[in-house]
This record gives structure tokens, C-alpha cells and sequence, in this order.
């Protein structure tokens, strides 16, 4: 049987199955089936890419989606999913959305920064450096840049990848600065959990319950792991980002549904009972990433983050497709058994690498 080696790559832990020495470890059954499952998902998004009928503009779904696409990359060593994604951004001209300084449309350029880190090519990175490159020119006092929480899954991480790739503090410094501006203006110390906007900071549901949205959460959470992942391991600013990452990680794992998922409210599970499968993944690949960083116990989050994988891989159909995706939304909400988007198979594909790390350290 072949062995394998699980080196570190991009700059970041990740996984790659390779031909290695005799001494290396097997790949265990356990691990096969994962990467399986994450070529059959990515296989199946990249054959049936989700119409954009009513926004035909919106790009951050599908940019999630080949961040999904470069993990797979990175799990399997196929350079057919690296060719996808490159494909993807060469036929965008490596641009970010036509909102320059929006977050939603930043998040594109997190695709070319994982792009760069494999290919070095400096055209790849110069739309999105030069959109925060304008933004920090055209900032202005008080201007609360990311005023929804989905934001700091956009664009905080692509700043923190910049910094490092061109070792300029001031991506750091700006992204930092921001991103404490929109804990003050949307978190909840109390909760340990964030509003999705400033709509929901004073608004009750129909139960009487603070409203907490799940995949919001989720964005925070994850986006929260990707900053870290990016921020050098010496600056102390970390010790921060990492007791927010540890707080909302012990208060969502303690609303865990029995079969794995988490529904869509955080504070109320009787408004919206349904399970759903966007908000699970990233909150899946938040814990995986805590536990395998040193940042989550083991033994807490590990059973967690295996009943998690386990209730996403339940709503992979025959196909590859990836159920009970809250559509595009900003608040709990009904979910379908067939629901479907790019940004849930994106979400699965970076929390399938984590679980295969974290399968790998076990």
C-alpha cells in the first residue's frame, strides 16, 4: 500500500496526500473516505454552477465557493482543482467585484491570494491590493466600514494575507482597527455572540429571544480562524482575536443540535426548527482549526466537531450536492431539505480540510 505524507504548504496547515517515505503513517479508511467526499462535492459544484437569475452581480457566493475549490486542492494534490481555480480567476481578470470598497466584493480576492501563494504571479493580487490601498486612503474618521457581521469573513482576512505576502504593516494595522470597530458596534459581551447588523441589536424574536443568525455567526467565526491563520505568530495582537475565537466557540457548541447541526436562530430553536448546513460547516471548520492550532480542548470539541462532519456528510446526495443551505438571507429563516448554494459547498470543502488535519493529528 502507498504511504503518505501530510506536509504544510501555502503558508498555511493544510493537507496533501503525497507518495512519501516508508515511515510515514497510512492513510487511514477514516481519511480516504473524507477526501472522497470533498473531490465528489467540489466535482459535482464545479459541473453545476448555481444560476444567478435575480443577482447576476453577486460574486461573493461563487468566490466561497473556490475557496472551497483551492482547499480541495490542497487535500487531494490534484492540480485539476488548482486549475479550476485559476480558470475561475483568469476569466474575472483577477478584478474583485465592481464595489471596490465592499466587503462582499473583496472576498474575491481571497481566492487570488491563495492563487499567489502557489503561482507567485504579482498580477494576481493587484486589484485587491489596490482596493485597500484606496480604502485606506478614502477612510474617514468614524466611518464604520464593515457594519454587517458577514463581513468580517470578506475582507479581514484578505488584509491579513496581504500583510504577510507583502510584509506591510499597514494591512495589519488598518485591518485591525476595523475589525475591533465592528465587535464594539455588534457584539454581544453577554452572549459572546454577534447581531448580524445593527437592526437586531434591539429587536426581539416572536419568542422573546434575542436574535442571533447562525450562518452570521458562522461568518464571524470563520473568518475569525482565516485572520489568525494569516497574523504572525509573534504579534500580541492575537491574544484578543483568539479569547472572542474561544468565547463564541464554547457558547455555539453548547447549542449543537443532537444529530450534529445547528438550526438557524443560535438563542431559539422553536422559531426556525430547521437544521441547516452553511452555518454548521463554517462552525465546523472553526472548531476543527481551534483544536488543531492548540486554541479549543480536544476532548470538548472533538466529539463536536465529529457529530458536525457527520450531519454534513448525511445531507451530501448521491450526486455531491450539498442540502439544507439557507438561501441568501441576513437573519433565521426557513430551510429546505433541497436547499442549495455555492457558498454551503465552500464552506463544507474548508471544513472537510480541517476535519482531515484533525483526523490526521488524533
Amino acid at each position: 500500500m502507498i504511504k503518505y505524507c501530510l506536509p504544510i504548504i501555502l503558508g498555511i496547515m493544510t493537507l496533501t496526500i503525497a507518495a512519501c517515505t516508508d515511515n510515514t503513517p497510512e492513510i487511514t479508511q477514516e481519511q480516504s473516505a473524507l477526501i472522497n467526499i470533498l473531490r465528489k462535492v467540489c466535482d459535482y459544484q464545479l459541473d453545476s454552477p448555481v444560476a444567478r437569475i435575480d443577482r447576476p452581480k453577486e460574486m461573493w457566493e461563487r468566490a466561497v465557493f473556490y475557496l472551497g475549490v483551492m482547499a480541495t486542492y490542497q487535500a487531494t494534490d490534484d492540480r485539476k482543482y488548482l486549475s479550476a481555480a485559476l480558470e475561475w480567476s483568469e476569466k474575472q481578470e483577477f478584478q474583485i467585484g465592481p464595489r471596490k470598497l465592499h466587503g462582499d466584493d473583496q472576498v474575491m480576492g481571497q481566492v487570488y491570494l491563495a492563487l499567489y501563494d502557489e503561482l507567485k504571479n504579482p498580477y494576481m493580487i493587484q486589484d485587491i491590493q489596490a482596493s485597500f490601498d484606496s480604502s485606506m486612503m478614502n477612510h474617514w474618521q468614524g466611518r464604520l466600514v464593515w457594519n454587517w457581521c458577514d463581513g468580517l469573513f470578506m475582507a479581514p482576512p484578505a488584509l491579513a494575507q496581504l500583510a504577510r505576502i507583502t510584509q506591510s504593516e499597514k494591512y495589519i494595522t488598518y485591518m485591525d482597527s476595523l475589525w475591533w470597530e465592528t465587535y464594539e458596534y455588534l457584539y454581544d459581551p453577554e452572549e459572546h455572540l454577534f447581531y448580524r447588523d445593527a437592526r437586531y441589536k434591539d429587536t426581539l424574536n416572536v419568542n422573546g429571544q434575542k436574535i442571533f443568525w447562525s450562518r452570521g455567526n458562522g461568518w464571524v467565526i470563520a473568518g475569525l480562524a482565516r485572520v489568525l491563520t494569516f497574523l504572525p505568530p509573534d504579534d500580541l495582537r492575537r491574544l484578543k482575536y483568539i479569547e472572542v475565537f474561544q468565547d463564541m466557540s464554547y457558547t455555539i457548541a453548547s447549542r449543537q443540535g443532537i444529530n450534529g447541526l445547528w438550526t438557524t436562530g443560535l438563542n431559539d430553536t422553536e422559531e426556525f426548527p430547521e437544521l441547516e448546513t452553511s452555518g454548521t460547516a463554517f462552525f465546523t471548520y472553526a472548531f476543527a482549526w481551534g483544536i488543531n492550532q492548540g486554541y479549543l480542548e480536544r476532548e470538548i470539541f472533538m466529539p463536536v466537531v465529529q457529530k458536525a462532519w457527520d450531519g454534513l456528510v448525511n445531507n451530501v446526495d448521491d450526486n455531491g450536492r450539498l442540502g439544507r443551505v439557507q438561501q441568501p438571507w441576513d437573519r433565521p429563516g426557513v430551510v429546505y431539505k433541497d436547499g442549495h448554494q455555492e457558498y454551503g459547498t465552500g464552506a463544507f470543502l474548508i471544513a472537510g480540510l480541517e476535519v482531515a488535519l484533525l483526523y490526521q493529528n488524533n
